[in-house]
């Protein structure tokens, strides 16, 4: 069966004894993240054949009735509570700290960083394809007509929602870039929603084909919304345009980088030349097709590759090694690439949420990772990298388990490891 989603069929290490640590370690989205979840409509979407096998699904369904009556139950209920104090924003803009977002702030000592920009909610529908793109946007108040400024436009991860991400989404935006999170509805925080026993179903239908391609049109959609806006339009700068992801994002941010895959024999055109670079996070390779490496033997822009040594997909069903985020690096062929591989970590680590990964690494690993994706993005569209910059690999170094063509130093081949 194909499928173009970010996990595959589970190994014998998938079959975790630890249900609820597995439950709550769903890739990018869920219990796990902090930010309140977004009320929007469900969209129908096609059901593809899905590469579950009978007993990994049983399993689902048993470890869901365990989950139900330990940690999965306490998790939702704390993700209930802070939904209720805190609901989303409107199209106001919200202060950046707010409560939910405030253990975040103090964990990445930013409480004493001046508020330079603004942050909006818009709830946009493409008429094309009946289809809500809610989206966030942080946008540095010294954007202009006379000085616009480039941007990010950031995919999140199964199971997140357009609130999450938040460090990165600030951080650009404190340091000139805007920041475009999307909100892909079809495979959000809607699919924590519901019975507890509906949750293998509702992750099927988050991981289809059609999901994958949805999500695509999703941010071609809103980049070209954005850029078209009367107001906000004059203020972006169209021709320095990254895309960034996490998991399942990562997975959508090949795409729009132009990652070769093939359904029914015809080869599937959805790179946006619009879009000069790709920082990608936790990216796990295409399954279900013919040849995942060939996939990504001719890129054309630049990418950064971010991961983690205990960089692990495990959901009951579902199994993606750390490895594989190395080899998604390795395939990538044809434009200049940058790798960074932290300690130890976690796949959750690179969301808003705080001690997975360890609770002192785990604020470190996001700073690290906001500012050398910063570096990136200012070397790649050609703006000013600060000296400050170039120590990150020194200062990070007892973080760091393996780095590659940094984009602190020149994009050259060869290999390094951690600076000692």
């Amino acid at each position: 069966m194909n499928t173009l989603i970010c996990t595959k069929p589970a190994g014998p290490a998938a079959h975790s004894p630890h249900l609820p640590e597995t439950i709550s370690s769903l890739p990018a989205g869920g219990p796990e993240n902090p930010n309140p979840p977004l009320k929007s409509k469900t969209q129908a979407f096609a059901r593809l054949p899905m590469r579950f096998t009978k007993t990994p699904f049983i399993a689902l369904l048993l470890g869901a009735l365990l989950v139900t009556t330990t940690g999965y139950r306490l998790v939702h209920a704390q993700a209930s509570k802070e939904q209720t104090a805190n609901p989303a924003p409107t199209n106001q803009a919200p202060d950046p700290f707010n409560p939910s977002a405030k253990a975040l702030v103090t964990a990445l000592a930013d409480e004493a960083v001046v508020v330079n920009y603004s942050v909006q909610d818009f709830e946009w529908t493409d008429g094309a394809r009946q289809r809500q793109v809610p989206v966030r946007l942080y946008l540095p108040n010294l954007a202009s007509a006379s000085h616009p400024v480039p941007l990010v436009v950031f995919s999140h991860g199964l199971g997140g929602s357009r609130a999450g991400y938040s460090y990165l989404g600030r951080y650009f935006a404190q340091n000139g870039f805007a920041s475009l999170h999307l909100q892909h509805v079809g495979s959000d925080r809607a699919i924590w929603s519901g019975h507890v026993l509906g949750l293998g179903q509702r992750l099927k239908e988050a991981t289809t084909d059609a999901e994958a391609l949805a999500r695509t049109a999703d941010f071609q959609y809103a980049l070209g919304k954005v850029l078209a806006d009367p107001l906000l339009g004059t203020l972006l700068n169209p021709n320095k345009v990254l895309a960034a992801g996490h998991s399942f994002g990562a997975n959508t941010s090949l795409l729009i980088a132009g990652a070769k895959v093939e359904r029914d024999g015809q080869a599937l055109a959805l790179k946006d030349p619009r879009v000069k670079g790709v920082i990608l996070l936790s990216s796990p390779p295409f399954y279900g097709t013919a040849n995942a490496t060939q996939a990504l033997a001719h890129m054309a822009i630049p990418s950064l590759h971010i991961t983690a040594t205990d960089d692990v997909i495990r959901v009951p069903g579902y199994y993606s090694s750390a490895e594989e985020r190395v080899g998604v690096y390795d395939a990538y062929q044809g434009a200049a690439k940058s790798l960074v591989v932290f300690k130890d970590g976690s796949h959750s680590v690179f969301t808003d949420r705080l001690k997975t990964g360890g609770t002192e690494q785990n604020p470190q690993i996001k700073r690290a990772t906001r500012e050398v994706a910063l570096a990136f993005a200012q070397r790649v569209l050609g703006e000013s990298v600060p000296q400050e910059a170039l120590t990150w690999a020194q200062r990070n170094a007892p973080i760091l388990s393996r780095v590659e063509n940094l984009p602190t130093s020149p994009l050259t081949a060869g290999r390094t490891t951690a600076p000692q």
